[in-house]
Order: structure tokens, then sequence, then C-alpha cells
């Protein structure tokens, strides 16, 4: 299967293990991803906040830009990304009106038809038996906390279940790893409110790692550049904030996926983590 692979802002910069390791991993299950032509920003949150017909411009391009490529489905690794185009796809299919707007900022005399959006718990999902056959060395010894974050399951007729999904927990059991019972995987980590209010998105992002140790969680997995952000990049920054000290490997779940799979580690950007794995991997008899 071919898709059109949008990995937005975030995966060419804070992200780039993510981006590394998705593309390594559907090279490896045969999944084709191709990248959409001239792409551009989705907007996201600023965009959405400040205009709406903004927001919906930006994402009705990189849909224009797809279809016009010849693909049906993109694939949007990003959360937000996943989020605000497949929220404008939807409010243009809607509102006329919108749409009439749209296109005259576009220059164009139509939209449609449009691609569908995928995030790639949905597509790789949709793998899991090719992903079981792939397994070269299961992740046992891995006890996961699978944190989906507050927009993956979202939106309105999503692929998963918006309370207690479970896309992520199967492909990390797919690979051998232990997912730990985690009531916590949808709650917001605090990157929304990061810039204007840091000390309550700290106090936020604590619960949700804290929650991670209490069930006995040796790493944290999740699927969200934002996330990511806080979770891990900022990991100690929350310690201190809280008055603890927190060592818990964040990675992103298409990097365990490759590691089980035998990729080697440099092609999955482990390197980009802030929080090491190495140490853990180790320990459980990953990595020599």
């Amino acid at each position: 299967m071919t898709y059109a692979y949008y990995p937005g802002c975030s995966l060419e910069t804070t992200a780039k293990g993510y981006d590394m390791s998705m593309r390594a991993v559907c090279e490896h299950l045969g999944v084709e991803l191709v990248d959409i032509p001239d792409w551009n920003c989705c907007g996201a949150v600023p965009a959405a906040s400040v205009d709406p017909a903004l927001s919906a411009t930006l994402s009705a391009r990189i849909l224009c830009q797809t279809r016009d490529a010849g693909a049906d489905v993109i694939v949007a690794p990003c959360s937000g990304c996943y989020k605000y185009i497949r929220r404008s796809r939807e409010s243009l299919l809607d509102d006329p009106g919108l749409a009439t707007h749209v296109m005259h900022l576009l220059g164009v005399d139509q939209l449609g038809p449009f691609p569908t959006i995928e995030h790639p718990l949905e597509t790789l999902t949709r793998e899991l038996d090719a992903v079981v056959q792939s397994v070269q060395r299961p992740l046992k010894g891995l006890r996961v906390a699978c944190y989906y974050g507050c927009l993956i399951s979202r939106p309105r007729g999503g692929f998963d279940d918006p309370e207690d999904p479970m896309s992520m927990d199967h492909l990390m059991q797919a690979v051998g790893a232990q997912t730990v019972p985690y009531r916590y995987k949808t709650r917001c980590c605090g990157g929304a409110v990061l810039m204007p209010s840091p000390d309550l998105a700290f106090d936020m992002t604590d619960v949700v790692l804290q929650k991670a140790l209490d069930q006995g969680a040796n790493c944290l997995v999740l699927a969200c550049p934002l996330c990511a952000l806080l979770l891990d990049t900022y990991q100690g920054h929350i310690g201190r904030h809280s008055g603890k000290r927190y060592d818990l490997p964040v990675l992103y779940f298409t990097q365990l996926m490759g590691m089980a799979m035998g990729i080697d580690e440099k092609r999955l950007g482990l390197r980009y983590n802030v929080t090491e794995p190495f140490t853990l991997f180790k320990k459980v008899g990953l990595k020599e």
C-alpha cells in the first residue's frame, strides 16, 4: 500500500526520531510513504485560534497537493497535524460558505475530492499480522505505559476508543512488550498551556509521569511530538519543579517497533531522545 506522507514541522525538527523510525518501520513492513510535494505547515493551534479560515486554508492546500499527486490517503504522524487537517477537511465538506472562501484564498476553482487522513497508529494496526511476523527481537522486559495524549483518539468518528484507546497497546504487545494498565493514557500533558502557564503544564506532566511509574512502567511510549517535548525534553524540569528525580525513558512507538524488528538504532533516531533509553535496554537484555 502507498500512502501520502505528511511529516509536518515537528518531525523535521524536535521529533526527528519519530520521522526516522516511522520511515524505517514502514519500509521494513513494505508500506510505502511518499512525501506530499511542497507541503506547508498545517497551522495547528495558533492558526486555528487566531483565524479558523486560515487554518482551513492551510489544510486545504495540503489536501489539494495530495490529491493532485494522485494519493487517496494521508498519513500524518503528528497528533496536532492529524487533528487539524482532519477537522478542516470535515469543515470544508460540511460548510459550503467556508469552502467558497477558501477556494478564493487559494485561487482555485474546486477543492475536492479530498483524500482521507490517517494517524500511523491506525495505518500500522492494520498491518498487525505483518508486524508480528517481522519481530526478530521481542521486547521482553519492557513494561510499557502507552500514552496517547488528548488529541489522537478525540476527533469525531476516529479510529480508536476516545476514552480507552488500544491501538498502541496492541502494537506494543505484538512486538513482545508488556503493556501496563494505564488510566491516564488520554490525559492531557499540558502541552497546549506550556507557553502561557509553564507551571501548570509541569504539574499536568508530573501526574502523567508519576502515574506511569505507579503502574510499574519502566518506559513510556507515545505518538505526539508535543507530548514528547514535555515528557522527554522537559523531564528534568518537571522533576525539579515537583521535587522528584525522574529517569523514565520516553520513546515513540515506532522506535520500539523498530528495535523489535532488528532495525539499526541509528535509523531509529534514538540518539535524539533526551532521556536516554540505552541503560534500560541493557538492563533487560535488549542491548549488549
